[in-house]
């Protein structure tokens, strides 16, 4: 008698998730179907860059991601710096650093100052913003550990590429 709900449920579960992922195959040819890639040394956007982050891709910002609970965001100028900052004022810039490939979809900056240490992961995975509901071609997760800390912070969020 619970066999058939719990079939049933299952059967949705799967159903949506098949339709909330989207899958990055790349072909021989390097063309991609998503609206933003990974390419081997920088994120690249081959979509319209959203009207909010006009201004910051104006001013030179190639990627920004944000947060929720705890609220924080990052900009990376990839030829200047990565800044971490809060909006009760925490901040640590770091200078420029080399992604580390992880594997064709994922990118890892780590970088360390005399505030404290960042290590910054960016997936070219949909992620969904879980209190505004808006989607992001890019799927982050950020360990920060500020010398003030006892313990890093692990933070998760999602990343628009503001790079053409």
């Amino acid at each position: 008698m619970y066999k058939i709900p719990f079939f049933t449920f299952f059967l949705f579960m799967i159903a949506c998730e098949s339709t909330n992922t989207k899958v990055v195959q790349k072909a021989d040819n390097d063309s991609t179907t998503l609206d933003t890639v990974i390419k081997t040394d920088t994120i690249t956007n081959l979509s319209p860059i959203p009207e909010r982050w006009k201004e910051k891709a104006a001013a030179g910002i190639d990627f920004i991601a944000t947060g929720n609970e705890p609220f924080w965001s990052i900009e990376m100028d990839e030829q200047k710096f990565i800044r971490y900052t809060t909006p009760d004022g925490i901040e640590l810039t770091t200078p420029p650093v080399k992604a580390v490939s992880i594997d064709t979809a994922t990118k890892l900056y780590t970088a360390e100052t005399d505030m404290g240490k960042l290590e910054l992961q960016i997936m070219n995975k949909v992620c969904i913003n879980d209190m505004s509901g808006d989607s992001s071609a890019y799927t982050v997760h950020l360990t920060i550990k500020l010398k003030k800390d006892e313990k890093p912070r692990v933070l998760h969020g999602c990343g628009t590429s503001l790079k053409k």
